[in-house]
């Protein structure tokens, strides 16, 4: 029962109230006090089932299809009972959120109850005795318009909503190639820090063995840069850990890091790089994380603003962690696409992979801003 009742659509149920309220007034003033609580009974039952619509559409349309036909099987006035609307709503719904079966039955269930409701209302002696004399084939021509428009209408919601779904599954395709490439591109670079660690580890345990057996502070010292670069090593190796890396042949260069980063800003004539505390140790992956956030963002701002909109890059260090701020005051409301743009959704990934954080969105005062949160050294540990 919880579930059923979370699953209402509370808008349907909200707008219902005055149109069922209208369909009681009716039934007490123009029914037989038996027939008209009959007809409030399957009006109430049609407007709960609606709004199920929503989450359970075949039941919802099942419900307020037998909700109506009690109307029309009571009385041949429930052509004037405003909640035999419902059932068009339903059929609608049946159509456009069901599977293409259930639109098939949507349909024919609306056909034989246009053809039901028309005998209905064309031989039953109250419609009469009320002054009205239908004719049956407009009668019947009406119903089946009304049903045809819920189903066209319902078809056409049917195609806007399959095409959400396919846009909203590219996107996450796309976001999902984003993240597959940035751990590629992350295992590549990660693997010059390695095998520049291993290299120089394997450089020392040589050097230790052709050392001056006399001075045993060499071996000692050897040992020392084999310790701090195994540890260093390690500490890279759990910033990729579950990473793929495909292999591409080329030459291995260094990493970027931040000594590289005056240079980065100094491409772009409109940035300015500004550093607020006292810079702490940091990981070459952090490093390269940081490097490449402000490569993107500062790449971003070219295209999406201009190349001649200021935009300032802000380093902020503290005991605990580092914050690059990369702000611009350009007129567009985002960068690379927003949130959604396949370079800061590799930037996010890479940044949290690491244990960071990375937000990127338009500003109150205009422009843009990107902001990447790292943990120093010291807070990693």
């Amino acid at each position: 029962m919880p579930l059923m009742v979370r699953s209402l659509d509370r808008t349907a149920l909200l707008l219902g109230i005055p149109v069922l309220a209208l369909s009681v007034f009716i039934a007490a003033v123009s029914l037989p006090a038996r027939a008209a609580l009959v007809v409030c009974a399957a009006s109430l039952g049609a407007h709960l089932a609606l709004a199920l619509r929503l989450s359970r559409p075949r039941l919802g349309f099942a419900v307020v299809a037998a909700c109506t036909g009690v109307l029309a099987l009571t009385s041949g006035l429930f052509i004037v009972v405003p909640s035999v609307l419902t059932f068009p709503v339903a059929l609608h719904t049946a159509v456009a959120r069901g599977s293409r079966l259930d639109g098939i039955a949507a349909a024919g269930t609306g056909i034989l109850g246009a053809a039901i409701g028309t005998w209905r209302f064309v031989t039953d002696a109250s419609v009469r005795a009320e002054g009205l004399e239908p004719h049956a084939g407009f009668v019947l021509v009406t119903l089946l318009a009304v049903v045809a428009a819920a189903w066209a209408l319902g078809q056409r919601a049917r195609g806007d909503i399959a095409r959400a779904k396919a846009d909203q599954l590219r996107a996450e395709e796309r976001v999902a190639a984003a993240a597959r490439d940035e751990r590629t591109r992350i295992a590549i670079e990660m693997h010059d820090v390695i095998a520049h660690s291993l290299a120089v580890i394997v450089s020392q345990a040589r050097g230790a063995q052709y050392a001056d057996r006399s001075d045993p502070q060499v071996p000692v010292d050897a040992l020392t840069t084999i310790e701090k670069t195994g540890r260093e090593a390690l500490s890279e190796m759990r910033g990729i850990f579950g990473l793929l890396r495909d292999h591409q042949d080329g030459e291995l260069a260094p990493a970027p890091a931040l000594e590289d980063l005056p240079d980065l800003v100094a491409r772009f004539p409109s940035a300015r790089l500004s550093v607020v505390g006292t810079p702490q140790p940091l990981s070459p992956s952090r490093e390269l994380a940081v490097y490449r956030a402000a490569q993107e963002s500062l790449t971003n701002v070219v295209k999406h603003a201009g190349p001649e909109v200021d935009a300032a890059v802000t380093l902020t260090w503290s005991a605990a962690r580092l914050v690059l701020q990369v702000t611009d005051h350009g007129g567009r409301a985002a960068a690379g696409g927003g949130a959604a743009g396949l370079g800061l959704a590799g930037m996010r990934y890479r940044v949290e992979a690491l244990g960071g954080t990375a937000t990127a969105g338009p500003q109150r005062t205009g422009g843009f801003a990107v902001t990447v949160s790292l943990p120093t050294e010291e807070e990693a540990r």
